[in-house]
């Protein structure tokens, strides 16, 4: 009975990324009925495993930038941010997204730590900094943190929650009064 609940549910998907239906279910999905409830877990369906345009992973790189900052207070010197974002870019340049900008802040943190977040956002602590013996050293950091950009690695892990998220909730016994 799950089986055929999930294909169900993968054919509405399918169906609904196509166009079909997307009219008609617009309205259901906003409503408390059993119909809206299973239109809203197709919706799901369809955002867990759709491609994230540019647009939108710029808005999760600038959220996870303000929670980065956040967590670690951002530490202001323009010559150093400026320095920073010139080797990221000179290095962005010859990845393989080499169109988009790349945003390199300094943490209030003391530990040794890089990170990335999508659409170029790229992190380094004040403690990072202070080991780095050339230019070489911080070039090899940031090309390992464009890497992770170029790759989505943090947006492929938002689409597998997602998509968990999607195939429990299609799974669970809660939807089951909605497909018989």
């Amino acid at each position: 009975m799950k089986q055929a609940k999930i294909a169900t549910l993968a054919l509405l998907a399918c169906a609904l990324a196509a166009g079909c239906f997307s009219q008609l279910l617009q309205g259901v999905m906003g409503s408390d009925t059993e119909i809206g409830h299973a239109a809203r877990t197709v919706g799901k369906g369809v955002d867990a495993f759709r491609k994230i345009p540019y647009d939108e992973e710029l808005e999760y790189g600038r959220a996870l930038a303000a929670q980065a900052i956040h967590y670690g207070g951002c530490l202001r010197v323009p010559e150093v941010e400026r320095y920073l974002n010139l080797v990221a870019n000179a290095v962005g340049a010859y990845s393989d997204r080499p169109s988009i900008n790349y945003y390199v802040m300094v943490l209030n943190k003391d530990e040794l730590n890089a990170l990335s977040a999508p659409a170029g956002f790229i992190f380094l602590t004040w403690r990072i900094l202070l080991v780095l013996e050339d230019e070489a050293q911080l070039a090899g950091i940031l090309g390992h943190e464009i890497a992770h950009v170029c790759e989505k690695h943090v947006l492929d892990t938002m689409q597998n929650v997602k998509r968990k998220e999607f195939l429990a909730e299609a799974a669970g016994a809660g939807d089951q009064a909605a497909f018989n």
